[in-house]
């Protein structure tokens, strides 16, 4: 017997089985809906999913025995691994120099293989979708075409497994960015407000003093007190959309076309010689989410202004 060399790639190879989480876990329909298919259509006894992992053949699906792994130095999809071939078809084991006086053949009777190496994306093969026999034989071009495809259907079973996971992954760092997202708008919404509200303040005391004010200067506080106003709206509105369960929803509201854009302007335009412009001049109402648009046209406001 000769036990099966590791591969050049072993550690990258490792690394690839290990990625799919499928070492170690209970039986699947899907895996063993396969593995039942190429028994029967291979007329084989025994058929199995592998994984080669670091000492061992995992078992991940099997039809014909009850092992759950064995070792990987006497195991045949070691070898299938290592090949150049994309099928590896032992006809007799007990006549071939690599499986003389394994155990396998010895007490399981496997004198007849065929594997086909289970391939990822990246070329690293993780085991194999095999057949054994008791008897020595051949397998028809049907046989081994079927034993291909379905090698590749189990490897698309392990890549959808894998992208379920990785949006699991990525699902988990969404909700903890937004809960933080949250928080940080507590933050800034909590100081902010406190000096909007101390200039509101120092509005109105200023304003009942306009004996000593020109009235510009009184004209110029009622802008001020509206913009002020306006961003301690926007900033109660940004609170409670980041707040929200779901930032993108379908309940809408209804807004004045009119009112939006003049709370805009009062929050972005301070300088009197920027003039804008919009139309229609007459009010319309818009179905949206009012404060997912406000913050894009302050957006646009503030770039157009400078």
């Amino acid at each position: 017997m000769i036990a099966p060399p590791i591969p050049k790639d072993e550690i990258q190879r490792q690394a690839a089985v290990e990625k799919y989480k499928l070492l170690d876990t209970m039986p699947e329909e899907n895996y063993d809906n396969i593995t039942s298919i190429i028994s029967s259509i291979c007329e084989a006894p025994i058929s199995l999913i592998t994984l080669v992992d670091k000492d061992r053949n995992f078992l991940k699906s099997r039809q014909g025995v009850d092992l759950s792994e064995s070792p990987r130095d006497i195991s045949f999809c070691g070898h299938a691994i290592v090949s150049e071939e994309d099928i590896m078809i032992v006809p007799d084991a007990r006549e071939d120099e690599r499986f003389k006086d394994n155990p396998l053949v010895e007490g399981l009777k496997a004198i007849f293989y065929a594997g086909v190496p289970l391939v990822d994306v990246n070329g690293y093969k993780l085991g194999t979708l095999c057949v054994y026999d008791h008897k020595p034989r051949v397998l028809t071009g049907h046989q081994i075409s079927a034993l291909k495809a379905m090698a590749k259907q189990v490897m698309s079973l392990f890549e959808e497994r894998f992208k379920t996971f990785e949006l699991d992954r990525l699902g988990n760092i969404l909700k903890e960015r937004n809960d933080e997202l949250k928080d940080f708008a507590g933050i800034v919404s909590h100081d902010l407000k406190a000096p909007l509200s101390n200039i509101l303040m120092i509005s109105d005391l200023l304003k009942e003093d306009s004996n000593s004010l020109s009235s510009q200067s009184i004209e110029y506080l009622g802008i001020l007190k509206d913009s002020t106003k306006s961003m301690s709206r926007y900033i109660d509105g940004m609170l409670q959309f980041y707040r929200s369960e779901e930032l993108v929803t379908e309940n809408y509201d209804n807004v004045s076309y009119v009112d939006l854009i003049e709370d805009v302007i009062s929050m972005t335009v301070m300088d009197d010689s920027v003039e804008v412009i919009y139309i229609p001049e007459t009010d319309t109402t818009l179905v949206t989410n009012e404060i997912a648009l406000q913050q894009i046209l302050i957006n646009l406001f503030t770039n157009a202004v400078k």
